[in-house]
This record gives C-alpha cells, sequence and structure tokens, in this order.
C-alpha cells in the first residue's frame, strides 16, 4: 500500500467514515428487503399540488403531440415514475420527456407558437454538448424535453456503448471551445459517430445526458414502438421496453435510491411559490377555446 493510500486510509477512520458508510449500507439493507418502495406515500401539500399542474401540463403537451404526429415518450425519473409509482416520485417536481430528432425539431416550432399565444413560458437550451427545451410556468410547474439522436450500428449493444466512449471524449474536448456554436457540435457529433462506431442495420438512438455529461445508448427496440400506459390520471406514450431504458439509466431502479433525492423536493417548491394559480391558468386555458388544441 502507497503512502497515499495510507494517509488516505487513517483520515478516514479519524472521521468516523467507514463506520458512517456501513450503517448506511445496513440501513439500505433493511429498507430494500422489508420496506415497499412501489407503495412509497404520494407527496402531500404543495409538492402534490405542484406534481398535479405538472399532470395537467402533460395532457396538454400529450393532445399537441398527437394532433401534430409527434413521437416522445417518458424518460428519466418522470419514467421511473411511471413504471415504479404509476405517477411521480413522491420526492420529484418537475418532468422529463425526451423525442427523436425529426419529431423534436417540428415541436420547437410548433410549441415556440403555442407557447407564445397560451402566455406560457418557453426556451430552447443550446448548452455546451446537449440540446434541450422547456415548457412551463414561473411557479414551477415545468417540462423538460430532450432530444433523441440516432445512427445504424453493430447488433452488439455493448460493443457500440464502448465505442461511443471514445465518441463522448472528443465531444468533451472539443465543446470546451466556448467560440464553438451548438450547431458545430451537433456536426461534430454526427462525424465522429460515423467514425467510431462499427457500421451496421440496427438502429440505436442517443442522448446526451447534461447533468451525466454523457451519451446514453439506446437499441430502436427499446425505444419504439411507444405505447400508452398510466401516468397519475393520464394515458401517456411509454418507450416500448421502459425497463430496458430504466436498467441502462439507474441499474436496480426498484430499490430504494441511495443518492438524488434532495435535488428535488420541498425545498424547490417553496422557493417556486403557489402553485394552485397555475392549476386554475391550465383549466381556464383548455376551457376558454385560446387553446386550439381542445
Amino acid at each position: 500500500m502507497s503512502i497515499k493510500e495510507k494517509i488516505k486510509n487513517r483520515a478516514r477512520a479519524a472521521l468516523g467514515i467507514p463506520k458512517l458508510e456501513e450503517e448506511i449500507r445496513t440501513l439500505h439493507y433493511f429498507l430494500d428487503e422489508l420496506g415497499d418502495i412501489e407503495n412509497f406515500p404520494k407527496a402531500t401539500g404543495a409538492l402534490r399540488q405542484l406534481q398535479l399542474c405538472d399532470t395537467e401540463l402533460l395532457k396538454i403537451l400529450d393532445v399537441i403531440f398527437e394532433k401534430n404526429n409527434l413521437q416522445y415518450f417518458l424518460i428519466s425519473g418522470t419514467l421511473l415514475g411511471g413504471v415504479r409509482h404509476k405517477g411521480f416520485i413522491p420526492w420529484d417536481d418537475d418532468l422529463d420527456i425526451i423525442m427523436p430528432r425529426e419529431s423534436y425539431d417540428r415541436a420547437v416550432q410548433i410549441l415556440r407558437e403555442e407557447c407564445s399565444r397560451l402566455d406560457i413560458r418557453f426556451y430552447v437550451n443550446k448548452n455546451q454538448w446537449f440540446e434541450s427545451m422547456g415548457i412551463g410556468f414561473k411557479s414551477g410547474t415545468w417540462c423538460d424535453i430532450f432530444v433523441l439522436d440516432s445512427f445504424n450500428g453493430s447488433s452488439d449493444l455493448k460493443l457500440v456503448q464502448t465505442e461511443i466512449q471514445t465518441v463522448e471524449k472528443k465531444i468533451k474536448k472539443y465543446a470546451s471551445d466556448l467560440q464553438v456554436s451548438w450547431e458545430d457540435i451537433h456536426e461534430r457529433q454526427k462525424e465522429l459517430v460515423e467514425k467510431h462506431i462499427t457500421s451496421g442495420d440496427t438502429l440505436y438512438y442517443y442522448w446526451s445526458m447534461p447533468r451525466l455529461f454523457g451519451i446514453m445508448v439506446y437499441s430502436d427496440k427499446s425505444c419504439f414502438p411507444t405505447h400508452k400506459a398510466l401516468f397519475e390520471d393520464a394515458m401517456l406514450n411509454f418507450p416500448n421496453d421502459s425497463d430496458a431504458l430504466l436498467t441502462q439509466i439507474y441499474g436496480n431502479y426498484m430499490d430504494f435510491p441511495k443518492s438524488d433525492v434532495l435535488r428535488h423536493g420541498t425545498a424547490n417548491v417553496a422557493a417556486a411559490g403557489d402553485s394552485s394559480a397555475t392549476m386554475e391558468k391550465i383549466k381556464s386555458l383548455c376551457a376558454s377555446g385560446r387553446n386550439r388544441y381542445f
């Protein structure tokens, strides 16, 4: 053992870190063995009100996408909540959906026009090496919409995932240049995928994930065709194989989470303000005829 490792181990022991880690592992053992995360109580109070507003927003988006023949499905924490809780994760406070490139590009203009007419907040984010758009209200009701690009590769998904790591590294280096535009980054992504991914007939989709700063790769059969399933009180689009996608993103997603919980919840809700007015606004938009889709 090196001197550096010895110093590190002594410091950990002095701070009581090994004991704390053991206590945490023990706690998670009992949670996972004895607890039932699928029946974890729903959120209450302001957080639950916000979740209900989010659900109403999703219903509006679903109708707009259906009538414009735009493909989408739930992803990330929203998909996890839909599968595990038949609705929101009890501590979650926003929405995540994803669209293949062709649908996403058309949706940008459609949503920009609709949001302007209906006085709903809308933005397109082209930050570093990922692209997304968002729609919602100042009260915290919000939906992030991500984009899936595609390529053809070999039938070996593990090989493709290994090869995409080379693309990630080169894109990170290229995107570090502040003078490079998102359009340039997107073109470079496509060039690198064609160069470093073994060609084949299997269709894959890739998603540049902002928080993880990495690329997730999904097979076409995992994503499509989508199907309707229950999320809260709405029938929304789920991917063809939710288990495959969730396992890629989270591993054993049916266990109690070990991190990423405090990022959401009541603190964010309190900062956003009262969402009851947002619910009234959403209902009035749907009832007044201002929204041409209802």
